[in-house]
């Protein structure tokens, strides 16, 4: 199998094999150049591990579907769609019981068969706007 390939195997098996964890994804020195300012100066895998535990704890029933999956190189590019309910607290904003739905595209790069560096274009301000909607 190519690289690519196999780099697209290891993204595919992080979306649809829910025991594959991030140690096992995620390089021990990864990056993530989208976590914001409030993980600013921090150690990137562990701010990673936190927001998504934050948001696992925040949305029940969360599923992501892999729309499109592209890959080149080292690099490995995931269209996919995530919806989840509403049921704890996520930005401040107590659980609504609401249903939300978002894109994201997002951007890994790997080396030695785990992820880098990731760069994502979240539909964060449509997650948003569904929750605060009346």
């Amino acid at each position: 199998m190519s690289i690519e390939g196999t780099n697209k195997a290891i993204v595919r098996r992080r979306f649809e094999d829910p025991t594959f964890t991030l140690d096992e994804f995620l390089s021990p020195n990864f990056v993530d150049h989208n976590l914001g300012p409030r993980f600013q100066d921090r150690d990137c895998l562990e701010c990673y591990r936190q927001a998504n535990n934050e948001f696992g704890t925040a949305f029940s029933d969360v599923s992501a579907t892999i729309n499109d999956l592209i890959a080149e190189g080292d690099k490995v590019v995931v269209y996919s769609t995530t919806s989840g309910t509403h049921t704890g607290t996520y930005f401040g904003k107590p659980p609504t019981g609401k249903q939300v739905t978002f894109s994201v595209i997002t951007i890994y790069r790997f080396a030695d068969g785990k992820v880098v560096e990731s760069w994502d274009d979240i539909g964060l301000h449509t997650e948003l706007e569904q929750l605060l909607a009346p």
